[in-house]
């Protein structure tokens, strides 16, 4: 049998194991679900409302944070006022909110809370175990570890300290 009979013998062999036993049908699952025109990290907002969000993926799920203010928004060099996409209201609902972040060089994760209508908001910190913030999501799906955004800390700073969520409950 030639080299290339084998190769070709040996690669249907291998794909027919796997389409068989499964393994091809989890190919789209690690892919993850993307909102048509909105890709990571891209900055969104509706037409109707001058909130900006940041859009986030992992696997499956689909993550928004909300920039808090113009100032907010230039302490990260990179992020640009003409790049901000202006989107549908049912494409923005396809994102869940996050509240939850860390700063660069923190281990503390913080639940954001913003005062509508403005530009202001409080911080409070998430004091509690990496088990319990985990045993948390099976009774609060906002206690997930995904969901958690790296900020830098002029953003973090920009906040309002607040008292300590300790239970499995995020303060507003």
């Amino acid at each position: 049998m030639s080299k290339f009979k084998k190769i070709i013998s040996i690669t249907t062999s291998i794909t027919t194991i796997a389409m068989v036993s499964g393994i091809a049908m989890l190919a789209p699952l690690a892919a993850g679900a993307v909102v048509t025109g909105v890709a990571e990290g891209d900055m969104i907002k509706t037409a109707d409302n001058p909130d900006i969000y940041i859009a986030k993926y992992v696997g499956s799920k689909q993550f928004k944070r909300l920039i808090l203010s113009p100032s907010v928004f230039n302490s990260y060099g990179h992020l640009k006022w003409e790049n901000v996409k202006t989107v549908s209201q049912a494409t923005l609902d396809q994102f869940t909110v996050s509240t939850l972040v860390r700063a660069e060089g923190d281990p503390k994760v913080y639940n954001l809370y913003p005062t509508p209508n403005s530009d202001i908001g409080g911080k409070h910190w998430v004091n509690m175990t990496a088990e319990q913030f985990t045993s948390c999501n099976t009774t609060n799906t906002l206690f997930d570890w995904d969901s958690v955004y790296q900020i830098n800390t002029a953003d973090r700073d920009s906040y309002t300290v607040s008292t300590d969520d300790t239970t499995c409950t995020l303060s507003t």
